[in-house]
């Protein structure tokens, strides 16, 4: 219902965006706006769909924007970054 056959599965958020890791999250509740996904690493996402457009393609496997910002991210971890200083990043990029 909410996101559709299209968002089954994504790229896990927490750890895209904290670890800069691709992992796959399935969907573990359909709802009415509202998808829960839960990835290996035990990290619960909601995406609430209301007023926003569906996914036209399959948001798993990642898309090649997921893998330049895990890209991005591994990159300035790497240099000692903390978090707010990525997703600074990350936006000065277009990433986010």
């Amino acid at each position: 219902m909410a996101g559709g056959e299209n968002a089954k599965s994504i790229v896990c958020p927490t750890c895209l965006y904290r670890t800069g890791q691709i992992v796959v999250a399935e969907r573990t509740n359909e709802g009415q706006e509202t998808d829960w996904f839960l990835c290996e690493r035990q990290h619960k996402t909601g995406i609430s769909w209301d007023g926003e457009e569906l996914p036209t393609q399959p948001l798993w496997p990642a898309s090649q924007k997921d893998k330049q910002t895990a890209h991005v991210v591994t990159d300035e971890l790497a240099k000692g970054a903390d978090h707010n200083t990525v997703m600074k990043r990350l936006v000065e990029l277009n990433l986010l």
